[in-house]
């Protein structure tokens, strides 16, 4: 696992005349881990987080980011990471209104940008493994800036420390003539792709149901709707699966979060029935975990919380039945409980989604 921190200049040229509200528009620092670049069998993957913690972007820009699979002879686009402005981005859910019925490059995921964001992004694909020109390639991240007007500006094209190796086994092809029966030509195999993104929602006390427009819960919806949307929209994708996982916070009695977590999800699987009725419901793929320990310790371990080290070592070493949540309340006077209570339990009440869909084959 390798982690880069990829700092954005805007002094380039091109930016020199631009006005200091457009200077500004992108700012802060994108953080890359690259979890996973190999290929396995006839298959390429790549995995990567992308944390945008540090990303601002202005009301009337976007920020693309493209990953970029680079060989010595071929090189080629991933589907791209968008990051809207507020303003870019009514402009955007428009103009993919209006064109319902047309087909259009896909990104990964569109995102909405209010100022800043604290988005991270799980980039997850599996391309056809090519020989001939993957092998030794590397990965790449290129960042395009879209101002005001539209104009593009390159920011960044960014390698990412890692090369691609070719795996004993998978020889490069030998070109060759071969004449097949008609009964064995193979059809093209379906790709299938993924998306993910996670809902936080509010619920009134002593209700389930979801209320879109409680607290910050349009927003939040807004995201996955928009991601449907433009799954559904487009005549060459097919949904396969909509995944979808339940998560509480640690404070109560832990049968009233494990409860909890699975009302959660169970309303927000109702919320996209009845928003998406044409979807079949056998989609619909529901799990919850309860308690979320395991995001909690990653969140504590990179903090620079009070007692960091005593809360890490009370989580890792005190089971959750046996007191382990009192100690916590108990050390130093409650301080670390009431900080994470603060910080980190919002991040924890929340439902994972995964949707999975594929890209249908000699389809325009």
């Amino acid at each position: 696992m390798r982690r880069i921190i990829i700092y954005s200049m805007l002094l380039i040229s091109g930016f020199i005349s631009e006005s200091i509200y457009a200077q500004k528009a992108y700012l802060g620092e994108i953080y890359i881990t690259q979890d996973r670049f190999e290929q396995q069998g006839d298959s390429l993957y790549i995995a990567m987080r992308i944390d945008l913690s540090g990303v601002s972007v202005a009301s009337r820009q976007t920020l693309v980011l493209t990953p970029v699979l680079k060989g010595e002879s071929v090189s080629i686009e991933l589907p791209k990471v968008v990051i809207h402005g507020t303003n870019k981005d009514k402009v955007y859910r428009r103009m993919l209104a209006m064109n319902k019925k047309k087909s259009f490059d896909m990104p990964y995921t569109v995102l909405k940008v209010k100022d800043r964001t604290n988005e991270q992004i799980a980039y997850k694909i599996r391309l056809p493994y090519e020989a001939s020109w993957m092998n030794g390639a590397v990965l790449g991240l290129k960042e395009d800036f879209y101002g005001c007007a539209g104009k593009r500006r390159l920011i960044s094209v960014n390698m990412l420390p890692c090369s691609l190796t070719l795996k004993e086994g998978i020889p490069s092809p030998v070109p060759e003539t071969i004449l097949l029966e008609p009964e064995s030509l193979e059809k093209e195999k379906p790709v299938i792709l993924r998306r993910d993104g996670t809902a936080y929602l509010d619920f009134p006390v002593g209700q389930s149901r979801i209320m879109v427009n409680f607290r910050g819960n349009a927003e939040e919806l807004d995201k996955i709707d928009f991601m449907l949307d433009s799954l559904i929209y487009n005549k060459n994708i097919d949904i396969k699966s909509i995944d979808l996982t339940g998560y509480a916070s640690p404070e109560g009695t832990y049968a009233m979060n494990m409860q909890l977590s699975q009302k959660r999800v169970e309303a927000f699987r109702d919320y996209l029935c009845r928003k998406y009725s044409g979807l079949p419901y056998r989609l619909y793929h529901v799990d919850w975990k309860g308690e979320d320990w395991e995001s909690l310790y990653r969140m504590v371990q990179e903090s620079d919380m009070p007692a960091r080290k005593d809360v890490l070592s009370i989580i890792r070493h005190v089971g959750i039945h046996e007191g382990r949540e009192k100690m916590l309340m108990d050390l130093d006077g409650g301080i670390p409980y009431r900080y994470m209570k603060e910080r980190f339990f919002p991040k924890l009440r929340r439902v994972y989604y995964k949707i999975f869909y594929e890209i249908l084959p000699g389809r325009e």
